[in-house]
């Protein structure tokens, strides 16, 4: 699902047109970190307001997707909801002090 959602379901990293190895490692470790935050603030999202149910008993996004719609609609500065997108940051911050990152080159 990670690789996914780097590709087309999300982040589009492809239409980045790296080649340099250690930009790319860069770039995967950033996408890594953005890609945590969206499926945590997914997680919290669905708590308060759960994703829908498809007839075929799916849902209609995954965590990932949701967290990063509701991301985007945070920063929007049509949106103006500042306020919103701190506590998504805070949030991010306070998770992101339990994880452990290790990056082998």
């Amino acid at each position: 699902m990670f690789f996914s959602c780097l590709e087309t379901r999300g982040f589009r990293r492809e239409e980045t047109h790296m080649s340099d190895p250690g930009e790319i490692k860069k770039l995967i470790a950033l996408l890594a970190l953005a890609f945590l935050w969206c499926h945590r603030l997914g997680e919290e999202k669905d708590k308060e307001e759960p994703i829908k149910v498809k007839k075929h008993e799916r849902r209609a996004n995954n965590l990932f997707r949701y967290g990063l719609d509701y991301l985007r609609k945070l920063i929007s500065p049509f949106n103006r909801q500042l306020t919103w997108f701190k506590i998504a940051l805070s949030l991010f911050e306070r998770n992101l002090s339990t994880m452990t990152l290790k990056i082998t080159t």
